[in-house]
């Protein structure tokens, strides 16, 4: 094989490998806020200072979303939620494999993230176990297009922002929910190997001074 041709190979996976690795990206985010504890409707199903949580008590943690999860019909992405850990009053909590949704409500765009079908590990707090976790985050201008994740966000463009916490024993839940205070989501480009552009002219041109050299000596 003449060395162009072993160049131009190169260039084919390299440029294939660049393209995955370019298309790629991590959202990775943080979160922190305090217990309003109560649910609409659901008063009487509250966790509460009985269960050894008070108002304000504090809740925080981090996560990290895969961008490249492509939507379905309703705007899910599932699986998305690739990792997710905190805690709540010191209580630690962690899922993987989780979802994201987002979705419109006249002027208001709303995005979700939670459990879904992936694995929550949490507290039990007097029998009841923690098993769901869900983020509701909304306001007026959250993402470009419906079916395409945004690359940032802050606490400034949310103007709702709750997490729920369910507790359940086999029979009943029971919720407790947080305000968001303090909010980051940001894209994270993998990094690694270079853009095809970028590396395809490189060889290309480390390919011709080789050429002419080699002719120049002979």
């Amino acid at each position: 094989m003449t060395l162009i041709r072993r160049l131009y190979f190169s260039l084919v996976v390299l440029g294939a490998l660049g393209v995955s690795a370019a298309a790629h990206a991590t959202i990775i985010g943080s979160f922190s806020g305090h217990l309003v504890l109560s649910v609409p409707n659901e008063l009487n199903r509250n966790l509460g200072v009985v269960d050894g949580f008070a108002l304000n008590d504090l809740f925080g943690g981090s996560f990290a979303i895969d961008d490249s999860v492509l939507p379905t019909g309703t705007n899910q992405f599932p699986g998305a939620l690739t990792s997710l850990s905190g805690a709540v009053n010191g209580l630690g909590f962690s899922l993987s494999g989780g979802n994201v949704q987002q979705l419109l409500a006249g002027a208001t765009e709303i995005i979700t993230f939670g459990v879904g079908s992936g694995s929550l590990a949490g507290p039990t707090v007097n029998g009841f176990d923690l098993s769901n976790l869900t983020f509701d985050l909304r306001g007026s201008d959250l993402y470009d297009a419906i079916n395409v994740l945004p690359s940032s966000l802050s606490v400034a463009d949310l103007s709702y922002r709750r997490v729920t916490f369910t507790f359940n024993n086999g029979s009943t839940n029971r919720y407790l929910v947080g305000l968001i205070d303090s909010f980051t989501w940001e894209g994270a480009p993998s990094a690694g190997i270079p853009a095809p552009s970028g590396l395809a002219l490189f060889l290309l041109g480390t390919g011709l001074l080789v050429r002419i050299r080699g002719r120049k000596s002979k």
